[in-house]
């Protein structure tokens, strides 16, 4: 038998442009996902390719030790993949 995922495929969200969007990512079992500063500053690089290849205006972030919020406004475009700059 396959994985679950194989069985189940959702379809990709679809996120309309012109809206403020939280986004937002908790470790599993409250592990931490950041333990030094070199972790906060990967993310924040990983944030800024995805910034280059899916633009959208950040509103702010927060980054904590087992979790992390996101809050970006989409443009006008009526759809935009919001997973792909969270990739």
């Amino acid at each position: 038998m396959g994985s679950w995922h194989e069985a189940m495929p959702r379809t990709a969200r679809q996120t309309p442009g012109g809206f403020v969007y939280h986004a937002l990512n908790r470790a599993v079992a409250r592990l931490p996902l950041f333990e030094k500063d070199g972790d906060y500053a990967a993310f924040e690089r990983v944030l800024e390719e995805a910034q280059q290849k899916h633009p959208t205006r950040v509103l702010a972030y927060c980054l904590l030790p087992n979790h992390w919020h996101f809050g970006e406004e989409k443009g006008i475009s009526p759809i935009i993949d919001l997973g792909g700059c969270l990739r």
